[in-house]
């Protein structure tokens, strides 16, 4: 008599996945060949899928206050399918000036509150655009830019589509 036993996995990525399988018993065998078994896989891209990641550095860091400070943002499409209606969404941080914001595309973007709500338009596979948040921090401080990205076609990996980047504001220094 024997018994079924059933693995459900999940895959995250394209790749080829093995399983190996083996069987003992506390009475004698007689026939050890059967004892084992591999299953292989080979798990694709599912079509219609994008693999957005996002990464940032901000310039200077450390920063005086009152000098403008640039977060540099980089969206990437790993694929395999154009990332359309791709959205950029930046929670600007609380210590800049809100009249010294200036961005790539500004004209395109809304804000509400913190929240800086761009469009980017379609990313086809194997491309990146860069997009710059520039801003004048008031005071001595620790600045946090967080970006995120979101588009209309699934994404096969959420887990890089939010990037933070930590500035150091310093007092600024007056001239004598």
């Amino acid at each position: 008599m024997g018994t079924d036993w059933i693995l459900r996995v999940t895959p995250t990525r394209a790749s080829t996945i093995q399983n190996n399988v083996r069987v003992t018993s506390t009475v004698r065998d007689l026939n050890q060949q059967n004892d084992t078994a591999t299953e292989r896989t080979t798990v694709t891209a599912v079509a219609g899928s994008a693999d957005l990641k996002v990464s940032q550095v901000d310039s200077p860091d450390p920063v005086s206050a009152g000098t403008q400070v640039t977060y540099s943002v980089t969206v990437t499409n790993a694929g395999p399918s154009t990332a359309v209606g791709v959205v950029l969404t930046d929670i600007v941080p609380a210590g800049l000036s809100r009249s010294s914001l200036r961005c790539s595309e500004c004209n395109l973007c809304s804000i509400n509150g913190t929240t800086l709500r761009c469009p980017l338009g379609d990313l086809a596979s194997g491309a990146s655009k860069v997009w710059n948040l520039h801003g004048v921090p008031t005071v001595a401080s620790t600045l946090r830019n967080t970006v995120s990205v979101t588009s209309s076609v699934r994404d096969s990996n959420q887990t890089n589509n939010t990037s933070s980047e930590t500035t150091t504001v310093t007092q600024a220094t007056s001239a004598r």
